[in-house]
């Protein structure tokens, strides 16, 4: 019992110093680089630099375009894009009277982005990578030409349903990982060894706080993760 119990103790100290050293580290290092990096690039650069590797990425594996690995490669770059997108509205108190018709046409763009997905998955032959890449490529040159018009024309509307569906699929799977920390420790199996439930809570509760403070595609999150799994004991006591 009494291991238990400094068991217990120390996983949650480990815990509170994820939460609040160090997630908060690299959370100022991330606005740090980006700070670093701005006078450089703009949120459209950024924006255009996304937009030109899925144009490279997806010629780069059209020849491979039957393969598992290169439909992945090319959404995942494409769903990067479309992120980045949905970044590059202004900031909140900068041309206030018009910052929400901006916003809308940056969302209705990574609307626009996110439908490059589809012919990717359902491509049948090189020919659907190629389609891909050129429709891309015309909205790089529209982008480099400041055409919101031309970017924007196939995008559907951005209704309130959108913004929360948008919003419900930012914090959706971390509430899931919540739920599952407090929840899966209760099952008797988990619960019969007190160091995998505890263990499995704190690294479920990482896991959510990460996916909050950190962008999906962030490289932080991987080390995090595997310094946490290093970290915390998942045999059990016999």
């Amino acid at each position: 019992m009494r291991d238990v119990v400094i068991l217990s103790c120390v996983l949650a100290a480990s815990l509170a110093v994820f939460l609040l050293v160090f997630i908060p580290f690299v959370v100022v290092l991330s606005a740090i680089k980006g700070w670093l990096v701005r006078p450089i690039l703009r949120r459209y650069d950024l924006l255009l630099l996304a937009m030109i590797d899925v144009c490279a990425t997806t010629h780069r594996r059209r020849d491979t375009w039957f393969t598992d690995t290169a439909r992945t490669e090319v959404a995942r770059a494409i769903e990067t894009a479309a992120r980045t997108a949905e970044k590059a509205a202004p900031r909140p108190g900068l041309m206030a009277g018009t910052r929400h018709v901006v916003r809308n046409d940056a969302l209705r763009l990574a609307a626009v982005i996110r439908e490059h997905k589809k012919p990717i998955l359902r491509a049948s032959g090189p020919s659907s990578f190629d389609r891909v890449t050129e429709s891309m490529w015309s909205g790089v040159v529209a982008l480099i030409e400041d055409d919101w018009a031309t970017l924007t024309a196939a995008a559907p509307p951005v209704t309130a349903a959108t913004k929360l569906r948008r919003f419900a699929s930012r914090i959706g799977p971390q509430t899931v990982l919540l739920g599952a920390a407090f929840a899966i420790p209760l099952i008797p199996a988990v619960a019969e060894a007190p160091a995998v439930a505890s263990s499995v809570r704190v690294t479920l509760i990482v896991t959510a706080v990460l996916g909050l403070a950190l962008p999906r595609e962030s490289p932080a999150r991987a080390p995090i993760l595997d310094v946490l799994g290093k970290a915390l004991p998942f045999k059990s006591e016999k």
